[in-house]
């Protein structure tokens, strides 16, 4: 019997499930047709809070962990619903689990990964789209949008972010905590948040964004 992707995911998962961690998520990365191209296994420990997040690919034996090469760098998550809505604004978080909360309200949400991952990715298919960036509620989540922001100006992007400070969130939250608060929440409430944009008002050029801590900043 042939092994199915999730069998392949708890069997790879097996030595932390046997710690203790408890499955939360499989994502599918697809191409623009919709194809699975890999997989990303997320588990979570209960009592520690701590994470386990791997990659997932086959091999053409079977499944093992790992990520597949990609030569124009890392496809986006949800790949084919940004090819298939060309017309719709984009929405950039950090992680699989929060764009599959926006995706579920009808918006078109992607990402690269983490943190980190903005500059192993193709952004391409976003060249010259309207995109919206949702940080996380923290330094690393403030890198993350500034960079992305940088790579999409340069790419002919209209770019805009969410102005975290403004949504009641402690740091360190993100889009699932304020979905959390807010159960009843559909897309056009999503798209009412307060933003910050890039485009300069008085002169409608494109301006850069750039995140800095207020403890940096000198009076």
């Amino acid at each position: 019997m042939t092994e199915t992707y999730k069998e392949a995911a708890k069997r790879l998962a097996g030595p932390v499930l046997g710690r203790g961690f408890k499955p939360v998520a499989l994502h599918t990365y697809t191409d623009a047709d919709g194809e699975p191209l890999y997989w990303r296994i997320r588990a979570k420990h209960p009592d520690t809070g701590e994470k386990w997040i791997r990659p997932m690919k086959l091999n053409g034996q079977g499944f093992e962990l790992g990520e597949p090469q990609f030569e124009n760098g890392k496809p986006l998550y949800a790949l084919h619903r940004i090819t298939g809505n060309a017309d719709a604004a984009v929405w950039i978080v950090e992680g699989e689990q929060k764009a599959d909360a926006l995706n579920k309200l009808g918006l078109v949400a992607t990402t690269s990964g983490g943190a980190t991952s903005a500059d192993r990715s193709d952004w391409e298919p976003l060249r010259r789209h309207s995109v919206i960036i949702w940080p996380d509620n923290d330094d690393p989540g403030r890198s993350y949008a500034g960079e992305v922001a940088s790579v999409l100006l340069g790419m002919g992007c209209a770019v805009s972010c969410i102005e975290v400070n403004k949504l009641g969130l402690g740091k360190g939250e993100d889009a699932m905590e304020w979905l959390a608060s807010h159960p009843g929440a559909v897309g056009s409430d999503i798209e009412a948040l307060p933003r910050l944009t890039t485009q300069d008002e008085r002169t409608g050029r494109q301006a850069t964004v750039e995140f800095v801590r207020a403890s940096d900043i000198n009076p």
